[in-house]
Formats: structure tokens, C-alpha cells, sequence
């Protein structure tokens, strides 16, 4: 007389990677949303506020495309629309991230050059308007030269001119956009800091998660 054994350590240990996996999701939902947050803090670009963040803290909302592209994905290369595949595989590893060109220069800082003559660059809030909507070309910019400074290009509002490169000083100017060379821009991290507050907030959220994982399939 005998006793059976049959062994079931492949399926437990296939259990317990799915536990471990959806703990290693925890965490990286955990940091995507500490970087997100860290948004809601920064001031918000408006007709009243027209000021950037102060260089070291998140960038100031302005359309929130940024804000919004976050996301986390399964190893692999980011490739959604919002920024991360939703990968497959069954690696633990996870990416967390966006697919803005832009996002690096404003973690980093750095310098951008132009490509052609010069950069185009609002210096107010209709400005910032007028290059969200996309019709720079279609508006009547008056181009002003000034002596050892950039030129600007303005909209005019309710047009008066005295010469070709004067504005009568009687009337509004609307848009204004400074040309330049290049521009610096000074690091503005949103990621970094997430990073560095996220080890107490990853360690709860995958002690929940793999807890949960493992009561889930009959582990513990």
C-alpha cells in the first residue's frame, strides 16, 4: 500500500508569478499617478497668469497634454496613444512614461535651437492662444525691428501704423511673439521627485496587491 503524490509545483509557482505581476502593476500605477498629481500643484497658464513655473518645480498647466499622457505599460517600447503599450509578456517589468517629445526638456532642461531663421516665442497670453489654435500664418503679424534687441512680430488691434516698422502708440497691440535664435529652458522636473517619494507609497501598494493576488488563487 501507497500513497500518490502528484506534483502541482509548476501551477503554484505560475499562481505566484501572476500575484507577483499584478503587485509589479501596482507599483507602477502607483508612480504614474504620484507624477500626475505633482501637476496639481503647479500654477495654471491662463489670460491672468501668463507666467511659467518657477525653474525646479512641474511645469504650469497649460493645456494639460502633458498631464494627461502619463501612463504604464508591460516592458516593451511605449506605443499607445497614451504614451505606453499595453504590452505582452510575461516579464515583471514595467514602464511608466510618455511619448511627448517635449516632456524630456522639461525634466531636464536644456536648450532649443531653431531650425530655420529663428524661434517663434509668445510673450502673452494671446499669443500662447493664437499658437494653440494653429493659424500663426493666417494672422496680419506686423514685424518690428528694434536696434540691439530681437525683433517681435504683433497683431495689431484696430490697425494704425506711422511708418513701416512704427506703431501709432494710440492703439492696443494684441499677440506678441519675440524671435530668437534659440531659447533656454530651465529644468522643471515632474518625474525625478515622483521617483524619489515613491519607495513607502510602492512597497503598500504591492504588499496590498500580492496579498490580494495570492488570497485570490487560494495561495494563502
Amino acid at each position: 500500500m501507497g500513497a500518490r503524490f502528484e506534483d502541482h509545483s509548476r501551477l503554484v509557482l505560475s499562481r505566484i508569478h501572476e500575484a507577483v505581476a499584478e503587485a509589479s502593476n501596482a507599483v507602477a500605477i502607483t508612480y504614474a499617478n504620484m507624477v500626475v498629481r505633482s501637476f496639481k500643484g503647479a500654477s495654471n497658464i491662463t489670460a491672468t497668469n501668463s507666467q511659467p513655473s518657477p525653474p525646479g518645480s512641474p511645469p504650469a498647466v497649460n493645456t494639460g497634454e502633458l498631464r494627461r499622457s502619463f501612463a504604464w505599460g508591460k516592458g516593451g517600447e511605449p506605443r499607445n496613444e497614451n504614451g505606453l503599450n499595453q504590452a505582452i509578456g510575461n516579464g515583471l517589468k514595467r514602464i511608466v512614461g510618455t511619448r511627448l517629445v517635449y516632456a524630456k526638456i522639461h525634466e531636464f532642461g536644456g536648450i532649443i535651437r531653431a531650425k530655420g531663421k529663428a524661434l517663434l516665442v509668445p510673450l502673452n497670453a494671446e499669443a500662447r492662444r493664437m499658437q494653440k489654435r494653429g493659424n500663426i500664418r493666417a494672422q496680419k503679424l506686423v514685424y518690428i525691428k528694434r536696434r540691439g534687441k530681437p525683433p517681435l512680430l504683433v497683431k495689431e488691434i484696430k490697425r494704425k501704423r506711422t511708418s513701416r516698422f512704427q506703431l501709432d502708440p494710440g492703439f492696443r497691440i494684441g499677440a506678441t511673439f519675440i524671435l530668437l535664435p534659440q531659447v533656454r529652458i530651465p529644468a522643471r522636473p515632474f518625474m525625478r521627485p515622483a521617483a524619489a517619494a515613491l519607495p513607502g507609497p510602492a512597497i503598500k501598494a504591492a504588499k496590498r496587491a500580492l496579498t490580494l493576488g495570492l488570497k485570490k488563487r487560494g495561495l494563502i
